[in-house]
């Protein structure tokens, strides 16, 4: 979950909001690769970047730079996705009780229950 910098006149918060955009456009710019991965339709760049409330020509750019460190490979096996999936429940984990946040990374997922994952 991305949350967004608590607003304040303070310098921290310049850099706390920086640190925001940047997680932010990550987010769009793996969504606009995850869709062109998985669907043979979808919008332009143009369409994305507006809903996303970023510049076409920076959404370019960023989805140029994350194909090529993804070494232009958008597949991801179940082995790794499960991997992936247990890495970040063990980070969560450590950050707080499921039951505390309320939910379970696996489930929300609906890929898998919490029993596959080992």
């Amino acid at each position: 979950m991305i949350r967004r910098p608590p607003r304040s006149t303070h310098c921290i918060s310049s850099a706390a909001s920086d640190v925001y955009k940047r997680q932010v456009h990550g987010v769009i710019t793996a969504t606009v690769l995850a869709i062109k991965y998985n669907d043979d339709l979808y919008y332009d760049n143009a369409y994305y970047a507006h809903v996303g409330g970023i510049a076409w020509e920076e959404l370019n750019a960023l989805e140029a730079e994350m194909f090529s460190l993804l070494g232009y490979q958008l597949y991801v096996s179940d082995d790794l996705f499960k991997k992936l999936v247990t890495c970040l429940e063990t980070y969560g984990e450590e950050k707080g009780s499921r039951e505390e946040w309320g939910y379970s990374l696996v489930e929300d997922l609906g890929v898998f229950s919490k029993h596959a994952v080992v």
